[in-house]
């Protein structure tokens, strides 16, 4: 039996998310599955403490990110975007068929 694309996908983003952003900035993220109503969605965090959200903002190509850190909709457009911008990528995410 084949699995569903959004559990292979959610986990493999959430991989593919972690590694990515270690591997530019050298340190550990937190990346992490919703759970219940909100399975599909993935949340990245940064630490509370120094300029973490700075840094995470600047690693996804983004101005600013709240304080409650990035929320991934379970879109598969989506998560290829910000795949593409955790390795630093020009964000084509949503422009992918």
């Amino acid at each position: 039996m084949e699995l569903p694309w959004e559990i292979t996908e959610r986990d493999a983003t959430i991989m593919i998310l972690r590694a990515e952003l270690r591997r530019r900035s050298g340190r550990r993220w937190s990346v992490t599955g919703g759970w219940g109503e909100r399975w599909g969605w993935i949340h990245v965090g940064a630490p509370p403490a120094g300029r973490g959200r700075e840094e995470l903002a600047r690693l996804l190509g983004l101005e600013s990110l709240p304080a409650e850190g990035l929320t991934i909709p379970p879109s598969r457009p989506t998560r290829i975007e910000y795949v593409d911008r955790a390795r630093g990528l020009r964000p084509l995410g949503l422009h992918r068929s």
